[in-house]
């Protein structure tokens, strides 16, 4: 928690420096951060739960797969192109949680290794995470989208 609150306040810091503390306040916005601040408090609080109660490896590589909410949005409903890139993503997505979850047949006179940690609880504090972290971004490319990229980068810059 500590760490995120770090990252918020330089995130924060760097917004003020180049927005120059010149600041709007647009009531059009304000959904658009309830919705953001209500994702964002899922993926913390998923992710963190996932991780007390679960491998952190495996929580982590499924948190950074959140990116595909975005990508399913995108070309959902916003009608935009699946590229090769996409589609390449995707594949090899799909060979990164296979090798993962790869679990080499011990022999029988070997000890069996213990399970990986993956329970119900897990499951759903993952996916919990998973979909708050994925509409993060929606919120955001939605936000965009409104507000035709009027609080883009480039605004700054």
């Amino acid at each position: 928690f500590l760490f995120n609150a770090m990252s918020a306040f330089v995130a924060l810091f760097i917004f003020v420096a180049m927005a120059k503390f010149q600041f709007t306040f647009v009531w059009g916005n304000f959904l658009y951060a309830v919705l953001f601040a209500l994702s964002y408090f899922f993926a913390v609080f998923g992710l963190t739960m996932a991780i007390k109660t679960g491998p952190l490896s495996i929580t982590a590589l499924i948190e950074s797969y959140s990116m595909i909410v975005a990508s399913i949005y995108g070309v959902i409903f916003l009608h935009e192109p699946i590229t090769p890139f996409m589609i390449a993503g995707f594949v090899l997505l799909v060979i990164s949680l296979t090798l993962v979850n790869y679990e080499k047949k011990a022999k029988e006179d070997e000890p069996k290794e213990k399970t990986n940690g993956i329970s119900l609880k897990w499951i759903i504090f993952v996916s919990i995470g998973f979909i708050g972290n994925g509409f993060c971004t929606v919120v955001q490319k939605m936000q965009q989208v409104w507000s035709e990229n009027t609080y883009g980068v480039g605004q700054f810059l």
